[in-house]
């Protein structure tokens, strides 16, 4: 089951693989690149209220870190 993804003006999704995980990541603006971290138990959407003014000036990148939201986590220990 895929869970719909909340709109925000201006927002792109996309999906990249790293390490083996497939990570969702919610992306506006262009420039120098800005990564806002959510914090547990949110996902991207935490940042919809600050996405819009930072990325008048920066690339903003908001990933969904692993084992939240649409990122799952991965079946081995670290």
């Amino acid at each position: 089951m895929t869970l719909p993804l909340p709109h925000v003006d201006g927002v792109e999704h996309r999906w990249v693989e790293a390490g083996g995980v497939r990570l969702h990541l919610a992306e506006a603006g262009e420039g120098e690149p800005l990564v806002l971290l959510h914090g547990w138990p949110q996902h991207w959407y935490e940042w919809r209220e600050v996405i819009g003014p930072l990325a008048e000036r920066y690339r903003v990148i908001c990933p969904d870190l692993r084992g939240f939201r649409l990122v799952a986590g991965t079946a081995r220990r670290l």
